[in-house]
């Protein structure tokens, strides 16, 4: 038996080799008969360079088999290159591959005829064609209709437009010839308001930018439109309805008639407002949120968009992002009033899971991480998490940040992820400028913003001019001991030309001036931080000539002295900031309030006591898309004690120069122990580029004075010294990687009538000339 299972399992393997050898030499055969692709030749070709392009998308080679499908998949590549309108193969006897193209017209010249309303750029811009674009019939088409539009949308509505596209057949490139009819533009004739019964048409019509007697543009009539549905129901006609709108021409297309036939509706007014589902928040906080009052004028768009966005705001600041606020009308008809319903649904507080941090660099997270205020656990509350994201452009080596929240298995609780892009951390401007006070300005100015990734940030400046030069250098060292106190030291070194020594000898003198400042700040909450520091200052005035030095020596008064011999002032500085700006290198939203306390004493190995005092307070605001308003407010206050009180005049209080009272000599003999300064700046895009401003145009409108005595003090603008002194001019700002570069063209209002009234001057953001 086992014999006989040998011996059928001998001849099973015998058959299924010869089945195996028998199937191998099938295919070898097979291959020997299969076809070959010899070469591979591209005709039809006009554009040479495009060989190249055609070849890398090519699956089919030369020595490959010959496969249809492979070629195929080839055509459509080609096709996919979008130069060709079609292409076909053919394979001969002699195994050659020949692919026949045939290429799309290419582009080489755009013509413009008959145009004088827009510009050869603004018509370009309109048809979306390009120099040197493979372009087809259709595409053409659409260029014109898109002439049309922009001509109708202008008031030319008797335009036409046709095109020639010429062809040379050798180089298959094409001129595209677009010939333009103006024509007259069309005249609004009269503007016709049909259906009101409770508004006026003298209402309508102040809400329309068309005007009779104007060109008719279509774009603008369209937004009148919509201005006019907006105006219904921000003012109580909120079942306002536009039943027709016609434009009728006259027989010659020269003017038109627009009519308009409104329902506005019931007027209706605020009845009563109800909130409903809100537990975190009473209804006395939402009442007062809403600003809504019984019989007030029903406004859609405020009940509907803007109310429950500010209801959704605070309660973000509690944790409950997953808020919703649904707003439910009714209308009482016969009432005309509107019964209000806020339907809100609080969800759940909403905890953060993980915080991960993902950057570009190999920063230290740590750097990163201590400017993020959110932390595993903590309620996740909108205005920390918006801090968190200015404390991180406040590093001043991020360029870009954004956040995203991820699902957990939790329902309540979210991951926060931030992606973080960083900039070169160091930056060195080789600076230049003139003002009228300083001339000519040059220097280098070179900060590094994360030294050895610690955040460390150091700045050095050196400022040369005819008035003198400026060397400055800081260091901060951010984060002692692990604790939010920041470590500074100040060194300084300044020479300037004065033009008077005091008032009894008014020649002009070299004002030295060398010392440093080392001090510690403290973040009391995530806005407040206090900053304590040791000041010391060596002034020493030079270039007195003899006959100047006789007059001092001539007044009975010793304390002269003091402006005649090297002298010391030693202060102890303190600081108390409230700072919600969101930017603090160039802020558009947020306020910066500071109070400033000089102490100077003598026993501290000073020559000199005094208290100086300066309140400060910064507003900004985003008035316009990227336009930013701020208001500035200062005031001063400078006074000696007991032995030694008197003290040099450049501590005291000038009168003009930068962030004072732009228009004013900076160096001007008026200075005080008291000074009011209120500056309000406008400032306006000119150049954007990805949403940002790269040059902006400036506006702003200076006022303020000094004062030695209190009861000298008045508040009314004119030329008297004790009135204060007011300026306007304009500006441009241009944007750098951290500091912005300001240039001011100032004009004094109350200047004396010999007095110099334009000033120039500039600003590179933390150094003011």
């Amino acid at each position: 038996m086992k014999l006989k299972a040998i011996l059928l399992l001998f001849i099973i393997s015998f058959c299924s080799l010869y089945s195996y050898s028998d199937e191998t030499k099938s295919i070898h055969t097979l291959k020997e008969n299969k076809q070959i692709i010899s070469k591979i030749y591209i005709k039809g070709l006009k554009n040479k360079n495009l060989i190249h392009h055609i070849v890398a998308v090519l699956r089919s080679k030369e020595n490959d088999c010959y496969s249809v499908d492979t070629i195929r998949k080839d055509i459509n590549s080609i096709i996919h290159l979008g130069h060709f309108d079609n292409v076909n193969f053919d394979y001969n006897n002699n195994g050659e591959l020949i692919l026949t193209v045939s290429e799309k017209p290419c582009i080489e010249q755009i013509t413009f005829n008959g145009n004088t309303a827009f510009s050869i750029k603004k018509l370009n811009k309109a048809i979306n064609l390009k120099q040197y674009h493979y372009y087809t019939k259709e595409m053409i088409d659409k260029a014109k209709q898109h002439l049309l539009k922009l001509y109708i949308n202008a008031g030319y509505h008797n335009c036409t437009i046709d095109y020639q596209i010429i062809i040379n057949e050798v180089t298959n490139k094409t001129t595209v010839i677009f010939n333009i009819t103006e024509n007259n533009k069309i005249i609004v004739k009269d503007i016709e308001i049909t259906g009101l019964l409770l508004l006026n048409k003298q209402t309508i019509m102040k809400q329309l930018k068309t005007k009779l007697g104007s060109h008719f543009n279509n774009k603008i009539y369209i937004k009148d439109l919509e201005r006019i549905n907006d105006f219904c129901k921000q003012h109580g006609f909120i079942d306002y309805k536009l039943i027709e709108s016609n434009l009728v021409y006259n027989n010659k297309k020269t003017e038109v008639l627009i009519r308009l036939n409104i329902n506005e509706g019931p007027h209706y007014k605020i009845g009563n407002v109800s909130f409903y589902g809100n537990i975190a928040l009473n209804n006395k906080t939402l009442y007062k949120t809403s600003s809504l009052h019984y019989n007030d004028i029903m406004n859609q768009n405020k009940v509907e968009d803007v109310i429950p966005k500010k209801i959704y705001e605070i309660y973000c600041d509690k944790g409950y992002i997953n808020a919703t606020i649904q707003p439910l009308l009714d209308k009482q008809i016969k009432q005309k009033i509107v019964n209000i319903n806020y339907l809100i649904t609080e969800n759940e507080i909403v905890y953060i899971g993980n915080v991960y941090i993902c950057q570009n660099n190999v920063n230290k997270a740590k750097i990163l991480r201590r400017a993020i205020i959110l932390n595993s656990g903590d309620i996740l509350i909108k205005k920390k998490l918006q801090k968190s994201i200015s404390n991180l452009y406040n590093l001043g080596f991020i360029s870009n940040v954004n956040y995203t929240l991820l699902k957990t298995d939790l329902p309540n609780v979210f991951d926060i992820v931030f992606s973080i892009v960083e900039h070169k951390p160091r930056q060195i401007n080789v600076v230049a400028g003139y003002s009228f006070i300083q001339r000519i300005m040059y220097g280098i100015d070179f900060h590094h913003m994360n030294i050895l990734n610690l955040g460390y940030h150091f700045s050095l400046l050196n400022l040369f001019s005819h008035r003198g030069y400026n060397y400055d250098t800081t260091c901060e060292i951010p984060w002692v001991l692990n604790r939010n106190i920041n470590l500074s030291i100040n060194l300084f070194r300044i020479r300037t030309k004065r033009n008077h020594l005091t008032l009894a000898v008014p020649n002009g003198y070299i004002e030295n001036k060398h010392g440093f400042i080392i001090g510690g700040s403290s973040q009391l909450s995530d806005y407040i931080n206090t900053f304590l520091g040791y000041k010391f200052e060596k002034i020493k005035p030079s270039s007195i000539n003899d006959k100047d030095l006789e007059i001092i020596s001539s007044i009975q008064h010793q304390l002269l002295n003091i402006y005649v011999i090297p002298m010391k002032i030693t202060s102890i500085l303190t600081r108390l900031v409230y700072d919600t700006r969101d930017f603090i290198y160039d802020p558009s939203t947020g306020k910066f309030m500071s109070f400033t306390i000089q102490l100077a004493n003598d026993h501290l190995g000073g020559h000199v006591n005094f208290v100086k005092e300066i309140l400060q307070s910064t507003w900004y605001y985003t008035t316009f898309k990227n336009c930013i308003t701020s208001l500035n407010i200062e005031c001063g206050a400078i006074n000696g004690y007991g032995q030694n009180r008197e003290f040099p005049l450049s501590e005291k209080f000038p009168l003009g120069g930068l962030h004072n009272v732009k228009g004013y000599g900076y160096d001007s003999t008026i200075t005080g122990k008291y000074k009011y300064i209120m500056n309000i700046e406008h400032t306006f895009p000119i150049v954007l580029r990805n949403n940002i401003n790269i040059i902006q145009g400036i506006l702003f409108f200076d006022t303020g004075g000094i004062w030695n005595k209190l009861q000298d003090i008045r508040f009314t603008i004119g030329n008297n010294k004790y009135q204060l002194h007011s300026s306007v001019g304009i500006g441009l700002k241009f944007t750098s990687i951290l500091f912005p570069i300001k240039i001011y063209l100032a004009y004094g209002l109350n200047s004396d009538k010999f007095a110099q009234k334009q000033y120039i001057y500039f600003d590179i953001g933390r150094f003011r000339f």
